[in-house]
């Protein structure tokens, strides 16, 4: 399995951003899309909220949580269904 952070750096790549700017606390909208975005992709390719919290630079998995449910707070129902078993629940 290819590392967390070379992973969150390829796809923040894809948005135009590096790493080093999906780990800061930025909290502008794009940012803030890139970085669900981000976390979305990392949980589909299995990693866990704790591993994806600490590629991007969180204290913890319940900001990641935080961002898959905010993500899933604007998806139609079948897809929140989806991001509700990438969230454990």
């Amino acid at each position: 399995m290819l590392s967390c952070d070379f992973l969150a750096g390829f796809y923040a790549g894809r948005y135009g951003m590096t790493l080093d700017e999906l780990q800061r606390k930025d909290r502008h909208r794009d940012t803030i899309m890139v970085k669900r975005e981000v976390i979305r992709l990392l949980r589909g390719d299995g990693y866990t909220l704790v591993a994806i919290g600490r590629c991007l630079g969180y204290r913890d998995h319940s900001t990641v949580m935080h961002h898959l449910r905010k993500e899933k707070d604007g998806l139609p129902a079948g897809a929140q269904r989806g991001i509700a078993e990438l969230c454990g629940g």
